[in-house]
């Protein structure tokens, strides 16, 4: 099928720069479901061992892992667009960016090592590719798929650093290349020190990443099923904590019965149960609602036991006047560590979805303004998704432009 017949004779599909890009200014971000694998095409390699082979060495033991030790390259490192563009660091406060660089590392892989496998502890934590390019694989039954790559500046183990998960996925260097590390031990304790940092992360760009793969496999593909009951554990909170929750929340007495509406918000229950819309009643210490008020989306509804319920009801902004706090205490770092770790939990919501976005061959690509997306009579390779940015879609001279979670050719 071509692009033709779904956008008309004459059509072209062009990137432009949109002032609402939070990542990477001036590109278009897409989400791609390529029909044969990935836009160069697929390779598939019959098993594992075979991933191993001579195209594909085993790592020969030898990381190249080393600790950035040159002020030229940290300063290199802070000024470089490439590390700003990416999605944790363009999180991060200018003034604590020296902090995070001197605790990244740096890996050198020939083409044909292998990053990581499917499967493998998430120990090394987030990736950044400076320089190269990387083969993704994904693995069903018995084969292996190369269904797309990693390009300059994109990041891989975004969420494996949050909840700690093994990879889903295998990276192999097609070229040699270039990477700066952030071990998960790292980012843990970065962000325990600056809770802050996680909290932008996970509201910025790892939000947009979980609309997308939300939008692509429920509304797009049709294959995932409901969402699971968006609840974590919060029954050993400190005390000192709870009551910054109260400070900056705000405290309800509800009646039995009552219907509430968690959107935009999420709560701490205090007193009493709630009845969630499957059936499962939480009670006091649980907080509902997080995952899906941090990635900005329409969140459920829940019901008051028979008793009655008192819960703190808190938004985004209630948890960054949290995060300004710790600001203030100083010395106080046990608490900060505290939210973090609760922070993190309560966006472990969010990972699964992604996972089986990318587990299923759906491939991020970048378009800089002016950029060609696709044009009439092209080979139609795939299903686009627009994630951040916009397009503009022109049939002849009629021009419409296309939003945030749009479909682009199917």
């Amino acid at each position: 099928m071509s692009a033709s017949s779904v956008l008309g004779d004459g059509a072209a599909t062009i990137a432009r720069r949109t002032a609402l890009l939070a990542v990477g200014a001036g590109t278009l971000w897409l989400v791609k479901r390529a029909f044969t694998g990935s836009k160069e095409g697929a390779s598939t390699l019959p098993d594992d061992d075979a991933l191993w082979t001579d195209e594909f060495p085993e790592d020969d033991g030898n990381d190249d892992l080393s600790i950035l030790p040159d002020d030229d390259l940290l300063e290199e490192s802070m000024s470089n667009q490439i590390f700003l563009e990416t999605k944790f660091i363009g999180c991060v406060p200018t003034h604590l960016r020296k902090t995070l660089f001197t605790r990244l590392q740096v890996k050198h892989l020939k083409a044909g090592e292998t990053l990581f496998r499917r499967g493998d502890p998430s120990d090394e934590g987030l990736a950044l590719l400076i320089e190269g390019r990387l083969k993704v694989f994904i693995h069903d039954g018995t084969e292996s798929v190369h269904t797309g790559n990693v390009y300059v500046p994109e990041s891989v183990g975004d969420f494996d650093v949050v909840d700690g998960h093994s990879r889903s996925v295998t990276l192999v260097a097609s070229q040699d290349s270039k990477l700066a590390i952030l071990t998960r031990e790292s980012f843990t304790s970065f962000v325990r020190e600056h809770p802050i940092t996680l909290l932008e992360y996970c509201t910025n760009p790892l939000a947009r990443l979980w609309r997308v793969s939300d939008f692509a496999l429920h509304e797009v593909l049709g294959l995932m099923p409901e969402h699971e009951d968006d609840v974590c554990d919060g029954t050993g909170m400190s005390e000192t904590l709870k009551c910054l929750f109260q400070t900056h929340g705000e405290t309800r007495h509800l009646p039995a019965g009552m219907s509430i509406s968690m959107d935009g918000f999420a709560h701490l229950v205090m007193e009493g149960e709630l009845t969630l819309n499957s059936g499962q009643i939480v009670s006091i210490g649980a907080f509902v609602g997080c995952g899906r008020m941090i990635a900005g989306v329409e969140a459920e509804w829940a019901k008051v036991g028979e008793d009655g319920a008192t819960v703190i009801r808190f938004s985004v902004e209630s948890l960054r006047d949290i995060c300004n706090d710790f600001c203030q205490l100083g010395p106080e770092k046990s608490l900060a560590a505290e939210f973090a770790d609760l922070l993190r939990t309560q966006t472990a919501w969010m990972c699964s979805l992604v996972r089986s976005f990318s587990q299923l061959g759906l491939i991020r690509h970048w378009r800089k303004a002016g950029e060609l997306v696709y044009e009439a009579d092209s080979n139609c390779d795939g299903a686009y998704v627009v994630a951040a940015g916009r397009v503009r879609r022109q049939v002849g001279t009629y021009i419409v432009w296309l939003p945030v979670l749009q479909l682009l050719c199917y």
